[in-house]
């Protein structure tokens, strides 16, 4: 079972000084490896002009709601969020960038701050085509819109409803929407062939986070396939090429790793079975001998001095 500690709050006030123009929160998170997340829940009170700078990389901004006019050394775009709109810019060097907010209303903006190495830590830069992408991270102040933003638009909007969940699993979901919008907005660098198997390689590293975090436990591969917009079938054949099993055959291994950290735990063997799913604790002891090679009584706990506090499984006191 995971632990239920909340993870910090990614929401950050407007800070005192811009309070006269702007009410609302901004939002800033690192993801996965160079990955990180900002946005921008806003309600403009009037015109406003502001600036920052801006470190180097691949930025995918999505304007959800409201204007705003964004310019740098180099190129200026305006972003209106009455209809779709996602742009890919590229920056090679630090950039002072430049936000005019033209007018009062609601603001909504989503930008996933893609670094330089992103793609080489993720494996992204063995797909056929990545070619194409490089060339476009190598050129500075590089600008291109989304021919066709709706996708990534609602990709976007349910990022950002995530974001006010702070429970450990909902930072997995939200790399997970994370990967797919990238995975979505890429094609538009001319790079379509890379991204045949990338969407699909992106639901399974992000299906297999879930299983992971125990955040899926009680759902159907139906419902995954739902919730990473794809199929059963071709899920389950992704998820079997990866891992050379099928998805439930992948669980019920993971859940008997929670088994087994239990009894190390002190936990009893009744237990231990409902934590891997079994109801027969028979059935449990024959599943735990084929993967460990031991029954589960023969399993010695540890010390209780050996419990680390950062312990995924909640272990229950050692029986009387």
């Amino acid at each position: 079972m995971l632990c239920e500690t909340p993870t910090p709050d990614i929401r950050i006030p407007v800070p005192e000084e811009q309070r006269l123009a702007l009410r609302g929160h901004f939002l800033h998170e690192s993801l996965r490896g160079s990955l990180s997340l900002h946005g921008a829940e806003l309600q403009v009170l009037r015109a406003t002009d502001q600036s920052s700078l801006i470190e180097p990389g691949l930025k995918l901004i999505v304007m959800l709601q409201g204007q705003m006019e964004i310019a740098g050394q180099g190129f200026e775009q305006r972003l209106a969020g009455e209809k779709p709109q996602c742009v890919l810019l590229s920056l090679r060097e630090p950039v002072r960038l430049r936000r005019r907010i033209p007018r009062s209303g609601p603001l909504q903006q989503l930008v996933l701050d893609i670094g330089p190495r992103w793609f080489s830590e993720g494996g992204l830069d063995q797909l056929p085509g990545f070619s194409q992408i490089e060339t476009f991270c190598q050129r500075h102040a590089a600008l291109t819109l989304l021919p066709d933003g709706r996708r990534a638009t609602a990709l976007g909007r349910s990022l950002m409803a995530h974001c006010q969940a702070t429970r450990p699993f909902q930072r997995l979901q939200r790399e997970a929407l994370a990967l797919q919008l990238i995975l979505e907005a890429l094609p538009a660098l001319g790079c379509a062939q890379a991204m045949e198997a990338g969407p699909q390689a992106g639901k399974i590293e992000a299906l297999t986070e879930l299983l992971h975090a125990g955040a899926v436990d009680d759902w159907t591969v139906a419902r995954m396939a739902r919730h990473l917009a794809s199929n059963t079938t071709t899920l389950q054949r992704a998820f079997r090429e990866r891992h050379a099993q099928s998805i439930g055959q992948y669980l019920r291994g993971l859940k008997l790793e929670r088994a087994h950290a239990a009894l190390l735990c002190g936990s009893r063997v009744i237990d231990a079975a409902a934590l891997a799913g079994y109801d027969n604790p028979a059935n449990f002891a024959t599943a735990f001998r084929r993967r460990y090679g031991l029954s589960p009584r023969e399993l010695k706990p540890r010390p209780l001095s050996a419990h680390s506090p950062g312990c995924r499984t909640r272990c229950p006191p050692p029986a009387p």
